[in-house]
């Protein structure tokens, strides 16, 4: 053998490793972008059972406390609109009575 077919089979060699070293790093790579997708939605997900679990629950009891506590929910209304608090069950503003001619 010539010493041109050894160089010309060495630089074969060496760049074949090459390219598998290369493929290596890039298979590498990708699986390690996947994980972190996965363990980011996983995460994501947790947190939304968390925040739908956590707003389920305070609508429960804001529920039974409107039930169960009419005063308390009155009370609630005062101190949004205290006019409307004076007469329950009122949906108006005082002036708007007074342009339709109700009592104030």
């Amino acid at each position: 053998m010539r010493s041109s077919e050894r160089t010309q089979g060495a630089t074969l060699i060496v760049s074949l490793l090459l390219v598998m070293l290369l493929l290596a790093v890039i298979m590498s790579v990708t699986a390690q972008v996947t994980l972190s997708a996965r363990r980011s939605s996983s995460d994501q997900e947790s947190v939304l059972r968390a925040q739908l679990a956590a707003e389920s629950g305070t609508a429960l009891i804001q529920a039974r406390a409107r039930h169960e506590h009419p005063a308390a929910q009155r009370a609630v209304q005062s101190r949004r609109h205290p006019r409307r608090a004076e007469r329950p069950g009122c949906h108006l503003r005082p002036d708007q009575h007074a342009r339709r001619g109700g009592r104030q």
